[in-house]
């Protein structure tokens, strides 16, 4: 399981922990929603800290790398534009 799904899951499984407790406390509709969902944010700033970093490095390395695939292809696209101006288009 990658870094970014593990991060998402753990803040799901936050939001359903806090709304079982806030359920079993008594609270109901969108109280104990709009309280979930804060109490499990907040939670998750502290207790998902070193997944947050990882979903981060990982989310980094996807785009560096989207970012010299699409540096490659624009270097190619430059030199077979540049040939074509020249006169001699090559594959």
């Amino acid at each position: 399981m990658g870094p970014i799904l593990r991060y998402n899951l753990y803040r799901l499984g936050l939001l359903v922990a806090f709304l079982a407790a806030g359920y079993l406390l008594g609270a109901g509709g969108l109280v104990l929603v709009v309280v979930a969902v804060l109490a499990s944010g907040i939670a998750s700033y502290f207790l998902l800290a070193r997944q947050r970093a990882a979903m981060v490095t990982a989310l980094q390395a996807k785009v560096a790398a989207r970012q010299a695939r699409t540096a490659a292809k624009e270097a190619r696209e430059d030199e077979y534009d540049e040939q074509l101006r020249q006169g001699r288009p090559q594959g």
